[in-house]
C-alpha cells in the first residue's frame, strides 16, 4: 500500500486485531463511532490498531466485522518510544478541564493516568455514577486522541482513587509532587533518567495533611515556575517540558 493511500485512512481501534486467517470485530462503541462519526461503511479500508503497538490495513466488511488487508502501514516518521515514560496522578479536575488534559496527555505521549480523588476536589464520585464510570468516560477520550494523534500505544486511564492509595502503588523510580508553594527546586533543573511519575494536585491546591503525605513519601514539593498556574496548565506544562527533554 502507498504512503499516500495509508495516510488518507482513518483509524479505529480493534482489540485483538484482524490476521490473514481470522477477522475481528469492532466493540459497540468503536462500530458506532466509525460509522456515525467517520460515516464509514462496508467496503472502505482502515487502519486498524490495537492500542499495544500494533496495527494493520483492514476492510469494514457486514456487522463491523474487519478483514486484514496488509500489515504495510506507512508512517509519516519514525514512533520511537519517549525518552522518558511519563505516568501522570492527577486530581481529578471539574468540567471540561479534565476532559481537555485527558486528550491532551494522550496527545503528548504520557503512558498512563491516574485520577486522584483530594480533600479539595470538587467532582465527587456516587453510587449513581461511580470511579469506573467515569474510568471508562475519560479512557474512551484517551482513545479518541489515540488514533488523531497516530501514536501506537493507547495511555492507560485508571479507576479513581484517594491519595493514599495512589501512593501506595507508586513505583517509577522519579516522583515528583508539584507544589505552588514551593520556592525551589525548579522541575526543569532536575536530571531525569527512566519512568516519571508528576502528580498535579486540584484547582483548590493540595490540603495541609496531603502535604505532609506526599512529603513523606516523595520528598520535597517542585516548583514550574514563577507563575500560579491553573491545574489543567500546570499537568500540561510539564507533561510538554518533559517529553522536549532529550534521552539520557
Amino acid at each position: 500500500m502507498s504512503s499516500a493511500s495509508s495516510h488518507s485512512l482513518r483509524r479505529v481501534l480493534c482489540r485483538p486485531l484482524p490476521t490473514s486467517q481470522k477477522p475481528s470485530v469492532l466493540d459497540a462503541r468503536e462500530s458506532r463511532h466509525a460509522t456515525q462519526a467517520l460515516r464509514l461503511g462496508v467496503g472502505d479500508s482502515v487502519i486498524a490498531m490495537d492500542g499495544q503497538g500494533r496495527q494493520c490495513v483492514a476492510k469494514i466488511q457486514p456487522n463491523g466485522a474487519l478483514h486484514w488487508v496488509s500489515d504495510q502501514v506507512a508512517s509519516r516518521k519514525s514512533m520511537a518510544p519517549p525518552s522518558h515514560p511519563l505516568h501522570l496522578r492527577l486530581a481529578v479536575l471539574k468540567g471540561d478541564a479534565m476532559d481537555w488534559v485527558v486528550e491532551k496527555a494522550t496527545e503528548l505521549g504520557a503512558a498512563s493516568l491516574t485520577p486522584i480523588l483530594t480533600d479539595h476536589s470538587v467532582v465527587k464520585m456516587r453510587d449513581r455514577k461511580g470511579p469506573e464510570e467515569f474510568r471508562e468516560r475519560w479512557q474512551a477520550i484517551a482513545d479518541q486522541a489515540l488514533k488523531q494523534c497516530e501514536r501506537l500505544n493507547e495511555m492507560r486511564v485508571y479507576a479513581p482513587c484517594p491519595i493514599g492509595d495512589a501512593l501506595r502503588e507508586s513505583l517509577a523510580p522519579h516522583r515528583i509532587w508539584f507544589d505552588e508553594r514551593a520556592i525551589s527546586p525548579a522541575f526543569s533543573e532536575i536530571h531525569l533518567s527512566g519512568p516519571v511519575e508528576i502528580w498535579i494536585g486540584p484547582e483548590g491546591g493540595w490540603s495541609d495533611h496531603e502535604r505532609t503525605l506526599l512529603s513523606a513519601d516523595l520528598g520535597a514539593g517542585v516548583t514550574l515556575g514563577p507563575l500560579v498556574l491553573r491545574a489543567e496548565t500546570a499537568a500540561i506544562g510539564a507533561i510538554a517540558s518533559l517529553a522536549l527533554r532529550p534521552g539520557p
